[in-house]
């Protein structure tokens, strides 16, 4: 319900968060299958790493990869920094919709916080709800 309210109210806003934290999530999961992918490299290599001409420039590449993914990752955090403050007048004017008990009528495991609202953030499942009610 909380969640509706705020989509409603902004929906601008609702959906920027939800598409930077979808983001995030996206780029987050390319950092680790950079990572695994090197990891599963040297897993199976049967020659020693040094004396195999493509190891080296596996790990250049993958350390490019993983650089530009985090420069990514900064610039997105510095986003969702940005929308932080709106995000929490929306939330703050709509807590008077949380029950009484302080537990989010979506998520009623996740009790309620400033530093990570129920409706945007968890799931019954403990996946994040990205917009709503989708999960990805």
């Amino acid at each position: 319900m909380l969640a509706e309210m705020m989509q409603s109210k902004c929906p601008q806003i609702w959906s920027q968060d939800c598409q930077s934290r979808a983001e995030k999530l996206m780029l987050l999961d390319r950092l680790r299958q950079q990572e695994a992918s090197l990891m599963e490299y040297v897993l199976q290599s049967s020659a020693p790493l040094l004396e195999d001409p493509r190891f080296l420039p596996r790990v250049s590449a993958c350390q490019a990869a993983a650089s530009g993914l985090q420069a990514e990752l900064l610039e997105l955090d510095q986003e969702l920094e940005r929308q932080r403050p709106l995000l929490a007048r929306l939330r703050g004017r709509r807590s008077l919709s949380l029950p009484s008990t302080g537990r989010c009528r979506t998520c009623p495991a996740s009790p309620r916080s400033t530093a990570s609202p129920c409706p945007a953030t968890c799931s019954p499942s403990g996946r994040p709800w990205l917009c709503g009610r989708r999960r990805i």
